[in-house]
């Protein structure tokens, strides 16, 4: 699937400059408002609260535990999590049509089908490998299971 072009980021100073205008307040009460707000609803969180903006979203705080193969190494952190409203997501459903119908083509099903049937055969030889290293006891099973491995049957 195609990476679709995503519009340039709307920054704080672009925020800020159209609060100005739409409000008719200087630059900088337009910032010390922006600043303010931004404040507010970092501190709120910080303090495990979780904000609320209503048709926006929610923000809040969670706890994300490092996975992988030593996660007794790894400490687990705190990240911001932020949750659309019902409005947001209603208003964004314009923007998904096209990847959905992407997603939908004929092709990109072709395509997951393929990685889903390689995906499967990797799993298949890995329980047959774990079946070989357990059984290894038996020599006949065990060349047979080789054979068919190598063959490429399985």
């Amino acid at each position: 699937m195609k990476k679709k072009n995503i519009t340039p980021a709307f920054t704080k100073d672009m925020i800020i400059r159209k609060i100005s205008k739409d409000c008719k307040v200087s630059h900088i009460d337009a910032y010390n408002m922006i600043h303010s707000f931004l404040n507010s609803v970092l501190h709120a969180v910080l303090q495990g609260n979780i904000v609320t903006l209503r048709n926006f979203g929610m923000f809040k705080t969670r706890l994300v535990k490092k996975r992988g193969a030593k996660p007794y190494v790894t400490p687990p952190t705190l990240t911001l999590e932020f949750k659309a409203s019902k409005a947001v997501n209603k208003a964004l459903d314009p923007l998904l049509q096209p990847i959905l119908e992407e997603w939908n083509s004929p092709e990109e099903k072709e395509k997951r089908k393929k990685k889903r049937e390689t995906y499967l055969k990797r799993k298949e030889r890995r329980r047959i490998i774990s079946r070989i290293l357990h059984y290894s006891d038996d020599s006949e099973e065990v060349s047979e299971l080789l054979k068919n491995l190598s063959k490429g049957e399985i």
